[in-house]
């Protein structure tokens, strides 16, 4: 891992041990959590090494060590995320003029989701339709980021951001900044076909800017992102395989075609068999059908069911929370019982 001349210069401050030690826990998968105490001691010695070589090398080392993996930030057994879609924002065609109500909404969403058994929840700028194919415009990414910081300051759970409809680093940027746990990625690696135009992967580009930032930041990515089609021939297996070896992201999603549109059972199991990380049911839950969905997945996240009517461009409608909540902890003490 080290020259033996940065050996010797870590080795006075007695940290080269940690670091093989970090190494191994990382190796067999042992929780990030329990050697936080020694990253914290290694960042902090680190700074005052004489060698800037070894130095930058340490501190890459601490940073890959320390991430966070999806079973770590959602203990529970099945973790359910709720969209906050935010009202339109500065710019949007549909833009008010004023950004109150933009923040009184989505924070009285967040409140509410707080009061029932919901593991986290992520922010999005959807009601900004048409959107943007690519990079956000300035006022978009300062929205989204103030409101995203006020939300995590509100709430005990994870937060994550979605940059719609496919601007992972402004998102990334976003979450960084703001203290956000994850980010959804719609196309994180090939060419799909959108309302948009030609959407095309950028993952080098995401997972190099989080190395440089030394993000905590999970990554949450589609595979047959919803609203899209293909440029060429691309199978959901195809595309499991490659977020999982070569995406490296830390969890996938599997959504239907369209917004709130079911996601059909046979894709997840497509995907699950593709695929070692967590698996997302992504759109189309409902108190409904989420007995034929809930064996199936590693979570849940649902935006259109909590809304009036069902409908993703209605507000949050505390009576649908309830009910949806109340029947995935139905299931959750069934399996339990039955396991």
């Amino acid at each position: 891992m080290f020259s033996q001349n940065e050996k010797s210069v870590l080795g006075g401050k007695g940290i080269h041990l940690k670091m093989i030690a970090l190494r191994h826990a990382c190796m067999v998968g042992s929780a990030s959590v329990a050697f936080s105490s020694i990253i914290e001691e290694i960042m902090i010695s680190a700074l005052n090494l004489s060698a800037p070589v070894a130095c930058r090398r340490l501190l890459a080392c601490a940073w890959e060590v320390s991430l966070m993996t999806f079973k770590e930030l959602f203990p529970s057994h099945k973790p359910l995320i709720a969209c906050v879609h935010l009202l339109p924002l500065p710019g949007s065609p549909r833009y008010a003029g004023h950004m109150d109500a933009v923040y009184e909404t989505a924070l009285a969403e967040a409140e509410l989701f707080t009061r029932y058994a919901i593991d986290g929840l992520i922010v999005e700028n959807f009601r900004d339709t048409p959107f943007y194919p690519q990079n956000l415009p300035p006022e978009t990414v300062a929205a989204l980021a103030a409101v995203t910081r006020e939300i995590v300051k509100a709430v005990r759970v994870p937060v994550g951001v979605n940059a719609l409809r496919h601007d992972a680093t402004a998102a990334l940027a976003i979450a960084t900044a703001t203290e956000a746990a994850f980010i959804r990625v719609n196309v994180h690696m090939h060419v799909v076909v959108t309302d948009q135009g030609l959407l095309q992967g950028r993952s080098h580009e995401t997972l190099r800017l989080r190395a440089a930032l030394r993000s905590q930041v999970l990554i949450f990515a589609d595979a047959g992102v919803k609203h899209a089609t293909p440029l060429g021939p691309l199978s959901l297996a195809t595309e499991a395989r490659d977020l999982t070896e070569r995406g490296l992201v830390d969890a996938i999603i599997v959504s239907g075609a369209f917004t709130g549109a079911a996601t059909r059972p046979e894709d997840v199991e497509v995907v699950r068999r593709h695929t070692t990380l967590p698996v997302l049911l992504g759109s189309g839950a409902t108190p409904e059908n989420l007995h034929t969905m809930y064996t199936k997945v590693d979570g849940l996240i649902v935006g259109s069911t909590f809304k009036k009517d069902g409908k993703a461009e209605n507000l949050v409608v505390e009576e649908r929370v309830r009910a949806f909540t109340e029947t995935m902890q139905a299931l959750a003490n069934e399996q339990s019982t039955s396991s």
